[in-house]
Parts: C-alpha cells; structure tokens; sequence
C-alpha cells in the first residue's frame, strides 16, 4: 500500500530549503517510493540546499564576479565504459562564475557536441531563474565529471547540465 501523496508532499514542504517547493510534485513521490534508499537519500539532502539559479551574463557585460578563461576539460578516467575513449576539449574563452553557487554549470548541447561522459540523476534537480520561477529549458538530469584545467592548476569538478540560455 502506498502511502497518501497529498501527506507525503505536505511532510516534505516542512522539510525542503523554501526556494524548492515548487519542485514537489507526484513525480517526486514516486520517485522517491521506487528508489533505493541511497538514491531517495540523496534526493532528500538535494532538496535541503538552496535552489540553482541561472543568470545570463554576455561577453562585454562582465560583471564583479565574473571571469572568462580559456581552459581544458578532460573525461575523468573511472567515469569512463570500457571501450569510450579518453574525452579532451580545449575551451577559448569559458565564464567563470565566482560566486553564484558552489556548482558548474555546463549547457547541454556543449556536453553532446563534445560526447563528454555523463552520468544520471537519481531524480531530476529544478532550476530557477532570477525571478524565482522554474527555468524553462527543463530541470537538470544529468552531471558530467572532468578534470578542469586553468594554467597550471588542475581539478576534478561535478558540472551540473542544463540550457544555460548562452
């Protein structure tokens, strides 16, 4: 027997960061019923950090925290099927955003035209636009982990996928 949806999502309002609740749905339920408890875990404490929010800044509008860089993003070897060869992309001018959260973003299409793995959400991730309101171009469902490459410096970061609007 499953339990009363309505119930479920009024327990999760109490629960959810305030900028999130638009994000509860019957969907969100079922999958959460349906998932291991790992998965349904992770969901929970997503659903706790404050919403994503995309903002559109050009090339001549640079604003305090912003930066453009050329850098490299590389396929991260254990992310890799056996067989899909290494993926290394050289990137002119890329915006760094110092401050809007503490999570790349990457439009989608770039991730396709350059066949960079990627790896599935257990659930899909909202994404709200400066005004609060859901951003049109769809949730986040997939994430696509590189070693980043400015200069010298090198990391491995979790870029979260999405219609960036650029």
């Amino acid at each position: 027997m499953y339990p009363n949806s309505q119930r479920v999502l009024r327990a999760l309002a109490g629960w959810v960061h305030p900028g999130r609740k638009l994000e509860l749905t019957e969907g969100l339920v079922k999958s959460l019923l349906f998932l291991d408890e790992e998965p349904a875990l992770q969901i929970l404490r997503q659903l706790k950090e404050p919403r994503d929010r995309l903002q559109s800044i050009g090339y001549g509008e640079l604003k305090n925290r912003s930066l453009v860089v050329p850098l490299s993003l590389t396929s991260v070897e254990e992310n890799l099927s056996v067989g899909v060869p290494k993926v290394s992309v050289q990137v002119s001018s890329a915006l760094i955003d110092c401050g809007a959260s503490k999570f790349g973003y990457m439009h989608v299409d770039f991730a396709r035209k350059h066949n960079l793995p990627t790896i599935p959400l257990p659930h899909p991730i909202g994404v709200y636009n400066a005004d609060g309101s859901l951003n049109c171009g769809g949730s986040i469902t997939h994430v696509s982990r590189l070693w980043m490459t400015i200069g010298d410096h090198s990391e491995i970061l979790t870029f979260r996928l999405t219609n960036t609007g650029s």
